[in-house]
């Protein structure tokens, strides 16, 4: 088994999903499943039905299961998208981006597939930003405030600005002529 070449048909013989409220639920398992049959109404008993993904909480914040026939963790995000056909393997090369920003939110309605570009778009402020808008700062040698953004690792200086705000309004300007979550801002 590869991991990266799993469809959706792999893991609905294990997990049945909850696309409104993005949880996951182990299903019954057969017989066939296990070395004999108690095992198998052992494993039922205890878990089918029952919700999965609280097994692996990642330091990142993203919750991953171990299904343990395969020996595999996964990234429930990822099997989210397979089960909603918004790729076609576990391994595809597109990101999963959480619209809202909470990994842990794995609802239908909050998960799109995106290049990597696109999913960068939508993070968090930095924690080291101390004007609190990104790509505004304030330029100490000219006493103005400077726009600017990072286009595929080149930075751009949109230019130096009288207030906070004039410069927040080219930044932000230049994020929705890009396609940047309101997230961004």
């Amino acid at each position: 088994m590869v991991k990266s070449e799993l469809t959706s048909s792999f893991f609905k013989t294990y997990l049945s999903y909850n696309e409104s409220t993005g949880k996951f639920f182990w299903l019954e398992r057969p017989d066939s499943m296990f070395d004999d049959w108690r095992q198998a109404r052992r494993w039922n008993g205890h878990f089918a039905g029952k919700e999965s993904g609280s097994v692996n909480m990642q330091p990142d914040g993203y919750c991953k299961i171990k299904i343990g026939l395969v020996g595999k963790t996964f990234a429930l995000h990822r099997v989210a998208a397979l089960y909603l056909d918004l790729i076609e393997t576990y391994g595809n090369n597109k990101d999963i981006d959480h619209i809202d920003g909470n990994p842990l939110n794995n609802k239908a309605e909050n998960l799109r597939a995106c290049s990597r570009s696109i999913n960068l778009r939508n993070h968090k402020i930095s924690s080291k930003n101390t004007s609190g808008i990104t790509g505004v700062s304030f330029h100490r040698n000219s006493g103005k405030f400077n726009a600017s953004v990072r286009d595929f690792s080149k930075r751009i200086s949109l230019g130096y600005f009288d207030t906070i705000f004039e410069a927040a309004c080219a930044r932000r300007s230049w994020e929705l002529l890009r396609g940047y979550t309101k997230r961004h801002i």
